[in-house]
């Protein structure tokens, strides 16, 4: 990958020299302190030229290229891009902003769409004129690392993606017969269900183990009462009292149960 467009020649991009602390003249040392390793002088420089100057996207074109020093791509990928929002930037400072996001998104990675776009921002520094020749060859060999980084990435992005859901024409009937039937029946098999190896019933039928139904034989079944009569306030009354006494009578009937094994050969362990 090759190195962001030099600091030296951002700062031919400054106008005309000012009075002392001129804007123009802040962007110009902070230029001179990064240069010289002095990252935070220069990010001081840059913040108060912000403040003063008329030229904004001057001063985030310069900011964004302190960031990609300081290892920060995702913020001089926001710096480029306010650097480029100003429509009436010349062409060569649109070229240089346009290759340094470029390399601040190949920079930033990590999928195919961040790929893409450093694709589309190398190919519009290409497209701009003038450019001068080193800043276009250092484009055409970014442009060609995000194309083959972007592929790579698709193909990562392809093998683990979770599997599309299953839209089968029978996958789909047997939802929509599950949906429709009534409640408490069984849907009715669809076509091509598999079939048990016994009895030639469909996989997953229930079984007919022969056992007798719970409330069959001697005693009656007591079918459920949809609805119960509602009681009184006296009838309420004596059905608790009722309950009470029964209650009563057995914690007093357990009370005189002699404690240990009810047979003498009964181990009591």
């Amino acid at each position: 990958m090759r190195r962001p467009a030099a600091l030296t020649v951002l700062a031919l991009l400054a106008t005309a020299p000012g009075p002392p602390r001129d804007p123009d003249d802040l962007v110009r040392d902070g230029n001179a302190a990064a240069l010289r390793g002095e990252l935070d002088s220069a990010a001081g420089c840059y913040a108060e030229a912000a403040r003063w100057t008329t030229d904004p996207g001057l001063v985030a074109l310069n900011r964004g290229v302190l960031e990609l020093r300081r290892g920060r791509p995702r913020d001089a990928e926001l710096l480029f891009l306010a650097s480029l929002d100003d429509r009436d930037a010349p062409p060569a400072r649109r070229a240089a902003a346009n290759y340094n996001l470029g390399l601040a998104l190949l920079l930033r990675g990590g999928s195919a769409a961040v790929y893409r776009a450093a694709v589309t921002a190398n190919e519009r520094c290409l497209a701009a004129t003038p450019a001068s020749a080193a800043l276009a060859g250092d484009a055409a060999h970014n442009l060609e690392l995000a194309k083959l980084l972007a592929s790579e990435a698709e193909v990562r992005e392809r093998q683990t993606a979770p599997p599309p859901p299953d839209t089968s024409p029978e996958l789909v009937a047997r939802a929509n017969n599950e949906a429709t039937a009534e409640p408490g029946t069984v849907p009715a098999p669809q076509s091509g269900a598999s079939v048990s190896a016994t009895g030639g019933k469909p996989a997953g039928s229930p079984r007919n183990t022969g056992q007798a139904t719970a409330g069959q034989g001697t005693l009656p079944v007591t079918p459920d009462a949809e609805e119960y009569p509602p009681l009184s306030p006296a009838d309420a009354r004596a059905l608790l009292q009722g309950h009470a006494a029964r209650l009563s009578r057995n914690r007093a009937a357990s009370a005189e149960t002699p404690a240990g094994p009810e047979r003498p050969d009964a181990r009591d362990w």
